[in-house]
């Protein structure tokens, strides 16, 4: 766990100075300069380069800060969306604020149209749109091509990604 730290901090720490060269060879404002020099800050202050907390820390940061982890674990990493959610719901409180994760959860869907999932009921789906509730999309069976709004099946879930 240190090593990871330590390699985390490293990456984050070439990244911020990266940024804040890319921001003295170029005129850019004053807020995008803070955000590329914060966004690895974290709301305890355990974060890099200055260890700043989530009072201290420019809103436009901490909101490029969850977009960037995001980001990096469905592009980089390969994480599935919900489990990328999943992780950034789990540092809510330590690297971001509470609040914005709870809007950032509201704004992105666990699992896009297309998905292929596996239901509570044991029947697998594919997500096909998502309308009212980001984490409440309209499902369809595979079996009977019946689509159903999760929304109007509240005790009807997602267990997770279906294996084929």
């Amino acid at each position: 766990m240190a090593n990871e730290k330590k390699h985390d901090y490293t990456v984050c720490m070439g990244d911020v100075e990266g940024g804040g060269d890319v921001c003295d060879s170029f005129y850019v404002s004053l807020l995008c300069a803070h955000m590329a020099y914060q966004h690895h800050e974290h709301a305890d202050g355990s974060g890099a380069p200055r260890g700043l907390k989530e009072t201290n820390i420019h809103l436009y940061a901490q909101i490029c800060a969850i977009a960037n982890e995001y980001e990096n674990l469905i592009s980089s990493e390969f994480v599935p969306p919900h489990e990328a959610l999943e992780i950034i719901m789990a540092r809510s409180g330590i690297r971001y604020s509470q609040q914005l994760v709870r809007l950032f959860v509201d704004t992105i869907p666990a699992y896009l149209p297309g998905t292929m999932v596996k239901m509570s009921d044991g029947r697998n789906a594919i997500v096909t749109k998502i309308v009212e509730h980001m984490q409440r999309p309209y499902v369809r069976y595979m079996d009977t091509h019946e689509e159903i709004s999760l929304v109007d099946h509240p005790s009807l879930l997602i267990a997770g990604q279906a294996i084929l």
